[in-house]
């Protein structure tokens, strides 16, 4: 039987993919690039990391014309 991320593993996941990106504070990142690097593992972990970084102000979406993307926050850019 296969084990699941502890959540911290995920969210530790996502915050690398913004780091292999180089992506700063301010700027954004596609869900869609965010989806693919992820892979084939369990999307309800990735959406739970997801959640947890943006409850945490370490990822945001500014508004409606950027719903497809997620920006890094200065604290996020810390947490890399």
């Amino acid at each position: 039987m296969a084990t699941l991320p502890k959540p911290e593993e995920s969210r530790r996941r996502i915050l690398n993919i913004f780091r292999d990106d180089n992506i700063r504070a301010g700027e954004m990142l596609l869900i869609q690039v965010i989806r693919t690097r992820w892979g084939t593992d369990r999307i309800e972990d990735l959406l739970s990391g997801l959640r947890w970084l943006g409850e945490q102000g370490f990822i945001e979406q500014q508004n409606d014309q950027t719903s497809q993307a997620v920006f890094l926050t200065e604290a996020g850019y810390q947490a890399i």
